[in-house]
């Protein structure tokens, strides 16, 4: 199986096949200004309040009932494995154009504190390994998980309540 990761070109973020970290490891270093640059844009993002009603997902009221939500709304996002990178574009953007920019980001992030996050795979006990695991993360299709979460809570400068 071939995994396919994301890359920044002059068009924008392009998808390729990729099987290890270091390709993907000296491709943000060779292109760091532009990774910080995306970082920066992200991190002045604040979210946005008003939604095309097309992403209105009225069949999860009942969570939100039950967590005692009563001003938020469900928005229904892409389920390709990547919805956690489509959910936060959707939050951020009013839509899902930015979820490959904002994982490749989020593996950049990933990289830059390397000795946290191989300090967090371990503790997290993931068999795979730090490098495997930013295999993983770079993958498109592959659902977020914790991990994730906390270099996403890195990205946006949010904390994880």
């Amino acid at each position: 199986m071939e995994n396919f990761t994301l890359v920044p070109t002059s068009k924008g973020v392009e998808i390729i096949c990729i099987t290890e970290i270091n390709y993907i490891s000296n491709y943000i270093k060779n292109n760091g200004d532009f990774m910080i640059s995306m970082v920066k844009y992200f991190r002045s993002i604040h979210g946005i309040c008003y939604f095309n009603s097309n992403y209105y997902d009225v069949s999860h009221g009942s969570v939100l009932k039950k967590w005692n939500c009563h001003h938020g709304i469900c928005l229904q996002t892409t389920g390709d494995g990547n919805c956690l990178y489509n959910s936060l574009s959707l939050a951020l953007f009013g839509n899902e154009s930015y979820s490959k920019n904002i994982k490749l980001c989020m593996v950049f992030i990933i990289l830059e504190y390397e000795e946290y996050f191989r300090n967090l795979v371990q503790s997290f006990q993931y068999a795979e390994g730090y490098e495997k695991t930013v295999v993983a993360c770079s993958t498109l299709g592959i659902f977020g998980n914790e991990f994730n979460m906390v270099a996403l809570s890195l990205l946006f400068l949010r904390p994880i309540k």
